[in-house]
């Protein structure tokens, strides 16, 4: 398990990621709310051999980190960091996608238990 970092080291992965999330270009900084989902995901993660520096660590909202989870595809050590980040961010955008299908499902439900 690694050491609690100090607000000024996850503040210095915020910033350099502009505080939006890197999988679906939320801005973190726009409402009170938003950013109180801000979190750091691994883009390697740790349970695979991510480390906890900096250059493996990028600004996420709640929702993509939940989707991507500990998500890396199988060839990811044969791929550059940026084609790496280009897979993840389409695993986690295709999750979106399918989720916001369930979403339409449970709205139509809605309006039809409350009419």
């Amino acid at each position: 398990m690694s050491k609690e970092k100090p607000l000024k080291w996850y503040r210095k992965m915020y910033i350099r990621d502009d505080y939006k999330c890197v999988y679906c270009d939320r801005d973190m900084k726009e409402r009170f709310d938003d950013w109180m989902t801000i979190e750091n995901d691994h883009l390697i993660p740790a349970a695979k051999g991510g480390g906890d520096g900096l250059d493996n660590m990028v600004t996420s909202c709640s929702v993509c980190n939940k989707f991507k989870s500990a998500y890396l595809p199988e060839n990811f050590s044969s791929l550059s960091k940026e084609e790496l980040f280009d897979e993840i961010r389409k695993y986690v955008l295709g999750k979106r996608e399918e989720w916001k299908v369930t979403y339409q499902e449970a709205l139509v439900e809605y309006e039809e238990q409350t009419g």
